[in-house]
């Protein structure tokens, strides 16, 4: 072999290797980075603990490090197979989560019921699974929401942690579904929970008052435009 051939073959093996090194160094160094605000992927890892305890889980379990260690960082390899975040749509327009005439009803029904909140969410649809109002879904359910204008962190981190309560629900009930007794008993669950969870990852060191999670629309409550 020549001696060009020779150096070229060393020039690749120096630059993987280094390359290599660069790639484990970026990992631990994002690794090590402790940001105690929560995104979708880290608010659902701490309501997947939150959820699934017997008892209130303490800052060793879902504080901002036990949370920073099991985060995946190599996305979206793993999100795609862990998450729940792939089919949780913030910020929606109304057209993406009011599909028919009968969800128009019952939708506007339920904001009349609860006014204080500044978001609304439904089950969309999209293949596959039939929901008995006409909707069905691909690859599992999937929640719209809309956000309205005003809406502040605190309302945004409800509005996830319902979604995620739904879609828990839904992935356990694989029979056609009623989207309007699912997101109803949801939306329950989460006015029984939320306050408790609040706390929980208030004490663990979160901050609550900074939101990551957003989207495209954000509408007026007067008339539902943006």
């Amino acid at each position: 072999a020549s001696s060009t051939h020779d150096t070229m073959i060393f020039a690749w093996i120096w630059f993987l290797a280094l390359t290599l090194v660069h790639v484990f160094a970026n990992y631990n160094g994002v690794r090590a980075l402790l940001i105690p605000t929560l995104n979708e992927m880290r608010l659902e890892l701490v309501f997947e603990r939150f959820i699934s305890a017997a008892t209130a889980p303490n800052e060793a379990d879902v504080g901002v490090r036990a949370i920073s260690k099991i985060e995946p960082l190599l996305t979206p390899l793993l999100e795609s197979i862990y998450y729940y975040r792939r089919n949780i749509n913030i910020g929606v327009s109304w057209e993406e989560c009011v599909t028919s005439k009968y969800q128009w009803k019952w939708i506007g029904e339920l904001y009349t019921q609860n006014k204080g909140e500044k978001y609304l969410l439904n089950l969309s649809s999209q293949g596959q699974r039939t929901f008995s109002d006409g909707g069905s879904s691909r690859g599992g359910a999937v929640v719209n929401v809309v956000v309205f204008k005003d809406a502040k962190a605190n309302d945004i981190h409800r509005a996830y942690f319902q979604a995620l309560i739904l879609l828990r629900s839904c992935k356990k009930n694989e029979k056609v579904i009623d989207s309007r007794v699912q997101v109803e008993t949801s939306y329950k669950a989460m006015t029984r929970t939320f306050a408790s969870f609040q706390k929980c990852v208030r004490d663990a060191g979160w901050n609550m008052e900074t939101c990551l999670i957003g989207g495209k629309y954000v509408y007026e409550l007067r008339q539902g435009k943006s």
